[in-house]
């Protein structure tokens, strides 16, 4: 059974509510690990590095009677290191590198 939400907009990001502001900002050094760590690697999307160079945001809401509360996306546009083109990488698969 698929969900689909009633409502689903990109919102700006500073409309975001507490406790759900990106954990990356712009220039952030990251490593893209694809899918959720407790499921399998999505399919689409390779490991590597990159430079997150944007970052939007998406709220969702009402699906479908599951729940009335609103659910917040965040999206990174990440420049990956040797490739021409970027990829959309959801929060829960990139972590920042340190760097000295």
């Amino acid at each position: 059974m698929t969900i689909i939400p009633e409502n689903f907009e990109k919102i700006p990001v500073s409309d975001l509510p507490e406790g759900k502001e990106p954990n990356h900002k712009i220039g952030d050094l990251v490593m893209i690990r694809p899918g959720m760590p407790e499921k399998e690697h999505g399919f689409y999307l390779k490991e590597g590095i990159g430079l997150v160079v944007g970052i939007s945001a998406f709220r969702f809401a009402n699906l479908e009677g599951y729940s009335p509360n609103p659910y917040y996306l965040i999206e990174y546009r990440v420049k990956i290191a040797g490739e021409e083109e970027c990829a959309f990488v959801l929060e829960h698969s990139i972590t920042t590198l340190k760097t000295d």
